[in-house]
């Protein structure tokens, strides 16, 4: 479970949404992103196993910043998608 939340995670960085701090650049926003996620699962190996949800809940706080993920599944879903939610 932990290599797919983190597999998910960076392969999302491609479809970064728009940063809540319109002054940075994309190159920051992955750089400052990257370094959160690093932080948190390095202090995960400690509870990751007995405490997955709060792992999770993590990583989609993180992520859930800077990428749309609506739109990222729709672009999964080619014509299956639906623009509902």
């Amino acid at each position: 479970m932990f290599k797919r939340i983190l597999l998910v995670a960076f392969t999302a960085f491609g479809l970064l949404a728009q940063a809540s701090a319109a002054q940075k650049g994309p190159y920051e926003v992955v750089a400052d992103t990257t370094q959160e996620l690093v932080k948190v699962i390095e202090g995960a190996r400690s509870y990751v196993d007995k405490d997955p949800e709060r792992f999770t809940g993590e990583v989609r706080r993180i992520m859930d910043e800077v990428v749309d993920f609506q739109s990222f599944a729709r672009g999964i879903m080619g014509k299956y998608g639906s623009r509902g939610y």
